[in-house]
């Protein structure tokens, strides 16, 4: 295992730090590009650390952003018990009955409260919902960015630690060589 020197260890740091904000920056930019609604709050959700163990020479960059923001990118949902109602009350409340369009059942004599219709909407949601799996149209906004950016993590990396570990290996060989050669 190579031994990295304190120059090469800050170096990864850098390059760790520089893929962070680059990539952020591009997840942010094809979050605006997809067109995707309420992106204002997933966008102050997200944020990288990185992290560094000296002892096993192990570094780290963990990504966090708000869980809708996979549910945006998922083809296919599967639903293994009913949304919670009030939530879905909560939803309605904001989104605004308008929004569903007529009611396609309306009472004949009185019309519904609007207490009434939105229970109706919650419920018929909830229960198509728990019926199984769908498909759905995704919005590629994280995998193809993320791994797009891995490859040039991948040859940053191996600028800035390929000295060291090349000496490693050639110090590796000629113990090798000089205990096989002591041997014979």
């Amino acid at each position: 295992m190579a031994k990295f020197d304190a120059a090469t260890l800050d170096a990864i740091e850098q390059v760790a730090e520089a893929f962070g904000k680059e990539t952020l920056r591009r997840l942010i930019s094809r979050i605006s590009r997809t067109g995707m609604v309420n992106t204002r709050g997933l966008i102050m959700s997200m944020a990288y650390e990185q992290q560094t163990d000296l002892a096993s020479v192990i570094h780290s960059i963990s990504f966090a952003f708000e869980e809708y923001g996979r549910y945006h990118d998922m083809r296919r949902l599967d639903y293994g018990s009913q949304p919670p109602i009030d939530k879905l009350l909560d939803w309605i409340e904001k989104k605004g009955l308008q929004a569903f369009g007529k009611d396609p059942n309306p009472y004949k004599r009185k019309p519904k409260t609007d207490a009434r219709r939105r229970n109706e909407i919650a419920w018929g949601i909830a229960m198509q919902m728990s019926s199984g799996s769908f498909k759905r149209k995704r919005r590629k906004w994280f995998n193809s960015e993320f791994y797009a950016n891995l490859e040039g993590l991948k040859e940053e990396l191996l600028f800035v630690t390929g000295g060291v570990v090349i000496e490693d290996m050639k110090a590796s060989l000629l113990e090798r060589l000089k205990s096989r050669s002591a041997n014979l």
